[in-house]
């Protein structure tokens, strides 16, 4: 006799795919949510759930609902978020509380962005990553925990924010732990969620810096559009539990993600090794030509804006690649107190970090961030 939870899977996935093709009919409705398996998605992202054939077969053929739902959401979000760039895409709305599956859905393969997949490709498979992060995630799921953010959004820093495309670096701390706030972007909430008091004075002070609109909601999906990677040090919380995953694993996995930051230089420079014998004049023009080429392949500076003491502990990682010589990128950083209503009058406001990012960037050629275009 087949278990619930196989009996489930043709239906959700039915219920994605029916709800997919009739997303685009409803334009009137287009920040519409359909919760599958208790999993918020929004039309636009099941459009691109819809154009997917090996993500809709893979669904298809799994046995484990909510595993391959998370993963089909993960992946679409990615694929959505690298075609829409700046354009009006989709909007998060309010999140239900995503259920409690039978077991939490393999970590690895919720990094669906291919530069990270490939950067991270030897950490994941690490004892601590493979084994007490993803242990104790199942053990919180058995016990009937609420974990956020939803696994689909574990990664999402990552998956909206190729490697090569990081302008820009924001550290959270963790998730928030309330009901319908969390969703992979440190600092942001979905839009309907009220503004968290730290990302209002984030607000203020780009409003002072920049002369830009305050925005009326907590979503910044369009900074990790345009290169900002919004990342918490640690990617999960149980619910009303602040920094209840802290020392679990996450924080030896993000500073693995910044050193791939830092160090980070595209396949193409990486095979040099690889090429044939030629003269000594011809090989100069070639890699000439590659480093023309490469700079097309990744952005040339990255600024980190590290906000608070936590945040700023992570500069020893920026200084040692550095150090290393295998900086392929000018890096910068800009260090002010936390946002917070605790400090945030110590010296956040008034930091000029926004304008000051831009400024840097500009000196090597990259295009200004549009902090107040959320």
């Amino acid at each position: 006799m087949a278990s619930p939870t196989t009996n489930k899977v043709p239906n959700a996935f039915s219920r994605l795919m029916e709800a997919s093709k009739h997303s685009k009919k409803k334009s009137s409705k287009k920040d519409s949510n359909v919760s599958v398996v208790g999993v918020s998605v929004s039309s636009d992202v099941l459009d691109c759930i819809n154009e997917n054939p090996m993500a809709q077969a893979q669904a298809q053929a799994h046995s484990s609902c909510g595993s391959e739902v998370n993963k089909l959401v993960a992946l679409a979000r990615q694929r959505h978020a690298s075609v829409v760039k700046m354009c009006d895409h989709e909007k998060a709305s309010l999140m239900s509380p995503h259920p409690q599956y039978a077991f939490y859905p393999p970590l690895a393969e919720l990094i669906m962005e291919p530069s990270w997949r490939d950067a991270l490709a030897n950490e994941v498979t690490k004892p601590y990553f493979q084994k007490t992060l993803q242990d104790m995630l199942a053990q919180e799921t058995k016990a009937k925990k609420t974990i956020y953010p939803q696994p689909c959004d574990t990664f999402r820093a990552l998956n909206a924010t190729p490697l090569s495309a990081v302008k820009a670096v924001i550290l959270g701390q963790d998730p928030y732990h309330g009901p319908k706030q969390a969703m992979g972007l440190c600092f942001s909430v979905p839009n309907g969620v009220a503004i968290p008091p730290s990302l209002l004075n984030m607000y203020k002070e780009m409003e002072s810096d920049l002369g830009a609109k305050r925005p009326t909601h907590g979503n910044l999906e369009r900074w990790a559009a345009q290169g900002v990677l919004l990342l918490n040090t640690v990617l999960s919380v149980r619910s009303s539990e602040a920094n209840s995953h802290q020392k679990r694993g996450w924080e030896i996995f993000t500073d693995a993600c910044i050193r791939r930051v830092c160090t980070y230089q595209p396949e193409k420079n990486r095979n040099d090794d690889d090429d044939d014998v030629v003269e000594p004049s011809a090989k100069r023009a070639k890699v000439d030509d590659d480093d023309d080429e490469s700079s097309k392949l990744m952005t040339n500076a990255v600024v980190f804006l590290l906000w608070g003491r936590c945040a700023q502990e992570k500069e020893r990682l920026v200084t040692a690649a550095r150090s290393d010589g295998q900086v392929k990128r000018t890096l910068y950083v800009l260090k002010a107190p936390h946002p917070s209503g605790l400090s945030a009058h110590r010296g956040f406001f008034g930091c000029k970090h926004f304008s000051q990012a831009n400024a840097l960037l500009a000196k090597h050629g990259e295009s200004a961030i549009a902090w107040g275009d959320l």
